[in-house]
């Protein structure tokens, strides 16, 4: 039964004109670091590109480090786009849902054609795997950015629910304002500190 098992692969491998593909090694020090784009990223972000296959799989994968208070603009991937968090803390949403944090460990599952964003938190840097795969050479549409009161609101309403049922302790949030938006802390003041 084994050598006719090894007999048929042969025979589909003979059959088969497309050459055999050999292993191939992308070199750390081949690859060149880019900022990340003003016009799709807020704040500093470095991208580290790891890999872009052209077939069959069409998957590219880098290291994204955003320092605290980054993010990137909303975007769809069209094929989805998963994210490894390697280090640091973060976040991530989805258009019309609630920002979930992030951290070390976590894998990310962003399905295809979903409109979203993600970055780090406002106190603390965070670096993600991202990898994704391109539909006709394209991996990404890249839409409007993410405003200061769209990552602030994110971040404090998701905080404030974690707070209120204990999952985080008590402590400033015009502290986070300051250090993502500094513009933004005068309306920590007055009737709408209530309402944040």
């Amino acid at each position: 039964m084994f050598v006719s098992l090894s007999l048929l692969v042969c025979a589909v491998a003979q059959a088969d004109e497309t050459p055999v593909s050999t292993i191939s090694i992308t070199r750390n020090s081949s690859q060149v670091s880019r900022k990340g784009p003003e016009q799709f990223f807020a704040g500093s972000v470095r991208i580290d590109p790891l890999f872009e296959r052209n077939g069959p799989s069409h998957i590219s994968a880098a290291y994204v480090t955003f320092e605290s208070g980054s993010r990137s603009a909303w975007h769809t991937h069209p094929l989805g786009q998963t994210l490894i968090v390697t280090a640091g803390k973060g976040w991530v949403q989805r258009w019309g849902d609630k920002a979930q944090e992030i951290g070390p460990g976590d894998a990310v599952w962003i399905p295809p054609g979903q409109k979203h964003w993600h970055g780090a938190s406002p106190t603390t840097g965070m670096t993600h795997l991202a990898i994704q795969g391109a539909v006709d050479g394209k991996n990404v549409e890249w839409m409007e950015k993410v405003s200061d009161e769209q990552y602030v609101g994110a971040v404090r309403e998701t905080t404030m629910i974690e707070r209120k049922s204990g999952q985080l302790p008590a402590t400033s949030i015009g502290d986070d304002v300051r250090t993502v938006a500094p513009a933004l802390e005068k309306y920590l003041q007055g009737p709408v500190a209530e309402v944040w």
